[in-house]
């Protein structure tokens, strides 16, 4: 299976569950950006505890790893649940969040957007690059501030800055979002 297919596959999964959900991570931000090498698929999703056995019915084994005791904790901690596929070693992060204002605000803004012949969630491209800021602040990390400019080169700044500029103060990144800015500007026709 590759990426693609399984991202859609846990996508239609969790709709049939009625489960909200979204793509976020690099993945996210390859769509609203350029394609570049992604080790996982992350997938923020309000997953219950019990509709946790449901779930991993339908990654059954030997084709997945679905641990449904993990599956649980990860739920009650609010954490990261690991799904594998066991032939490839592809993963899904299978992220639980409080519904902290941000949280909910991200789940509103979530974009159903074509991917080969179905639809699937993905985060608002706003939202991506808040997380991308944070991550690049906690990781140091380059390649969140490079994902971050080719978004703004591809998506030609058709974003909603207001709202950035108010998360990223809340976060603590807006510093850093503003650099990223006065980068990404200065460049001819805004390439970074």
């Amino acid at each position: 299976m590759d990426p693609t297919s399984l991202m859609r596959q846990v996508a239609t999964v969790l709709q049939s569950m009625s489960v909200p959900y979204f793509v976020t991570g690099s993945v996210a931000s390859m769509r609203y950006g350029e394609n570049r090498l992604t080790q996982d698929i992350d997938i923020v999703a309000d997953l219950k505890s019990e509709q946790a056995e449901a779930f991993c019915e339908n990654f059954p084994e030997p084709e997945f790893y679905c641990w449904l005791p993990t599956l649980k904790e990860a739920i009650a901690r609010q954490r990261i649940f690991n799904l594998l596929e066991i032939k490839t070693g592809l993963k899904v992060d299978l992220i639980i969040v409080p519904l902290t204002d941000f949280n909910i605000s991200r789940f509103a803004r979530r974009r159903s957007l074509p991917v080969r012949d179905s639809q699937v969630d993905y985060a608002s491209p706003e939202d991506v690059i808040i997380k991308k800021l944070d991550y690049y602040r906690k990781s140091g990390s380059e390649k969140h501030i490079r994902d971050i400019c080719t978004m703004l080169k591809t998506l030609k700044w058709q974003l909603e800055l207001d709202y950035i500029d108010r998360w990223t103060q809340e976060f603590k990144t807006y510093d850093i979002w503003q650099h990223v800015l006065e980068k990404s500007r200065s460049c001819p026709e805004g390439n970074v």
